[in-house]
């Protein structure tokens, strides 16, 4: 089963569940099902990043975990069965239930939202858990089956999931869409996790995931775990969905404290806030023409499901690495601020290309293209570096003498003062020699 071992630093655990086609459900914490207006509903007044809710402690669950998508050997009436004593946590579509056993983290989504119609098989819940800088994307089939990916990579990693379509202890009156998944995680330390699930089918298809406006976050120490909940933010709408840099982007976030941050694609934004408190607009940056991702977050959480932004324009007038200089006005290389026209530093590294024309003139200019030699006298004016020719004595450790190193080549350099001696008619020097490389532009 693909997967990886995760390291586990400070981080949050957030659990909330994709977008069904960008439109507004998910904001409301009181109707148990989100409905299809276009216009946002009212928001309810979110807990602050440092606060939360109450921390809810526990030991574990004394009935041990089958990882098959069911509430195993509950029925009407049942006293004791997989997940009795673990108090869920209540969202708007969801109830979660989270527990730590076996060296792994246990999480069974009862995603009573989707009560229509069993979905196929190649339907997902989609788990991102990770820490710090690092995440994980799990998806947990219809079939049973399990995929990992870091990073957007397919990896191995001892996960299992399991899926069922049936009925709970809490909605015992309807078939619903059940998610349950397990993995390993270090025996302490601080965890997230995030859900998105797709909608009732057949209105919506596998790849409408529904956005859960419930955010967990959790601690796990020494076969103890803590949870609590809050609101997260939730990225709504754009508009207009396309631009050229530098026009004007206006952004709907719901369920957010504070200012969120932006990033489109892998650049940050600066949302600036509006009239209406849940509106925020950006400028687009710098960048090339092409669909990039946009997310949100606020400080400490995990960025929202992206919705994705056009930026459009000529290339050739964009500065997309902020060197001064468009591929218009000559910049032959837009993605490395140190490539550009009239570039004055010397580099004994090539650009990533294999040339070494840093300022776009076509030519790999020597920084140091001239041996180190006095002359005949009595032109003795030589002062500075060059490299050793044949036949200079302070040059005899230093091989091979009688070549001028190429780009980014190593070299014998001999730094040499000379003058005119009028009393032997000769010239006279210092000299000091040693290894070089030569640096081109």
């Amino acid at each position: 089963m693909p997967g990886r071992a995760i390291l586990f630093a400070v981080a949050l655990l957030l659990i909330a569940c994709g977008s069904d086609s960008g439109d507004d459900r998910g904001l409301s914490f009181v109707s148990p099902e989100p409905t299809p207006e276009p216009t946002p509903e009212p928001t309810p007044e979110p807990l602050q990043p440092d606060s939360g809710g109450d921390w809810d402690t526990r030991d574990g669950s004394a009935y041990p975990h089958t990882v098959d998508g069911i509430f195993t050997d509950w029925e009407a009436g049942a006293a004791e069965y997989e997940w009795f004593d673990i108090e869920p946590l209540a969202g708007q579509y969801a109830n979660l239930y989270v527990d730590w056993a076996d060296g792994r983290i246990h999480i069974l989504n009862d995603w009573h939202y989707n009560d229509v119609t069993n979905p196929p098989a190649d339907c997902y819940n989609e788990f991102d858990f990770g820490a710090g800088g690092q995440a994980l994307t799990i998806r947990v089939y219809g079939d049973q089956t399990s995929e990992v990916f870091l990073d957007g990579e397919l990896i191995d990693h001892g996960t299992e999931g399991g899926y069922s379509f049936g009925r709970s202890p809490l909605v015992p009156d309807r078939d619903h869409t059940m998610w349950e998944l397990a993995v390993q995680v270090p025996a302490s330390g601080d965890w997230y996790c995030r859900l998105h699930d797709p909608g009732p089918q057949p209105q919506s298809s596998c790849d409408d995931l529904v956005t859960e406006p419930q955010v967990l976050e959790g601690t796990l120490s020494w076969n103890q775990i803590s949870v609590r909940a809050w609101s997260g933010p939730v990225l709504l709408a754009v508009w207009p969905e396309s631009g050229d840099p530098g026009e004007q982007i206006f952004v709907r976030v719901g369920n957010v404290p504070q200012v969120p941050i932006g990033r489109l694609g892998t650049t940050s934004v600066e949302l600036v806030a509006t009239d209406d408190p849940e509106v925020f607009a950006f400028e687009i940056p710098e960048l090339l023409p092409n669909v990039y991702a946009l997310t949100v977050r606020r400080a400490g959480g995990l960025q929202s499901r992206a919705i994705d932004v056009e930026v459009t324009g000529d290339p050739d007038e964009v500065d997309q690495d902020g060197d001064g200089w468009t591929v218009g006005e000559g910049d032959c290389i837009d993605t490395l601020p140190q490539v550009h026209p009239g570039q004055t530093d010397w580099f004994m590294v090539h650009r990533g290309d294999g040339s070494f024309d840093y300022d776009c003139d076509g030519v790999e200019t020597l920084q140091y293209p001239d041996y180190s030699t006095c002359g005949e006298p009595p032109d003795c004016s030589w002062s500075g570096l060059g490299w050793c020719a044949e036949g200079c004595e302070p040059c005899a450790d230093c091989v091979p003498v009688g070549q001028v190193p190429g780009c980014g080549q190593r070299g014998p350099m001999l730094e040499l003062d000379c003058w005119y001696e009028p009393l032997r008619e000769t010239c006279d020097s210092t000299a000091e020699a040693y290894r070089a490389v030569q640096r081109c532009r």
